[in-house]
């Protein structure tokens, strides 16, 4: 499959034509079962908009504090008798 790249993306420094590279892709699934892209490294498709793609959800509740994690925790360490 080939498609034009869309406006605002930018290959990886020192790609040359014909070489394959790594791009993340956002695409939905249509009810067909077919993949529509939406855009690539960010950069929309001709015609879609950045508002088409899923909103990004926040990791944390709106007026919750994240606990801080001590990776350490249940482990003995010398500094910690």
């Amino acid at each position: 499959m080939k498609i034009k790249m869309p406006a605002g993306f930018l290959p990886p420094k020192g790609v040359k034509p014909g070489e394959a590279f790594d791009a993340v892709a956002s695409m939905k699934q249509e009810k067909d079962g077919s993949y529509e892209l939406i855009s690539m490294d960010g950069a929309p498709m001709s015609g879609k908009a950045e508002e088409d793609a899923e909103p990004e959800q926040d990791d944390m509740e709106e007026g919750k504090e994240a606990r801080p994690v001590d990776s350490s925790e249940g482990i003995r360490l010398p500094w910690n008798n």
